[in-house]
């Protein structure tokens, strides 16, 4: 029987997809805020003929923000269903526990934030190198020489 599981995987899966669509916008929202200070100076360098220390979350102090704002809305995606008659009525009827419900929801949450944070830092970290690939073919990075 399914009452005395802690955590169910298969409704875990199920919150994922639920989910899918917020996330995915979240994602692409986030991945362009990580990026594009990554593509803006590239103008920089072109401009002035300077590279300035781009790369990572650590210069980027919006997309703490913008965390602040991906939380919640998740959350109201995941638990919206408790504020529908209907959806709230079959999720109490289904052999797991509140605790069950509870962790399996919050963990795909977590999933989901990770993986957004995750994909943000990546695609950051591929893009900062193609920059300074760029500003080094463009000989604005001489060969040896220290900034």
């Amino acid at each position: 029987m399914n009452n005395k599981k802690v955590f169910s995987f298969h409704m875990f899966l199920q919150t994922l997809k639920q989910t899918r669509l917020a996330g995915f916008i979240m994602m692409a929202v986030i991945t362009l805020i990580s990026v594009v200070p990554i593509i803006s100076s590239l103008s920089y360098i072109k401009e002035y003929e300077q590279v300035n220390n781009v790369g990572g979350i650590s210069g980027n102090y919006f997309l703490v923000l913008v965390f602040i704002i991906v939380v919640p809305v998740i959350s109201l995606v995941v638990w919206s269903f408790l504020n529908k008659r209907s959806s709230s009525d079959f999720y109490h009827s289904i052999p797991y526990t509140r605790l069950c419900i509870y962790l399996s929801k919050t963990a795909a949450i977590i999933t989901w934030i990770t993986g957004i944070l995750a994909v943000s830092v990546f695609l950051g970290s591929v893009a900062a190198p193609f920059l300074y690939a760029y500003a080094f073919y463009k000989g604005i990075i001489k060969k040896g020489k220290n900034r």
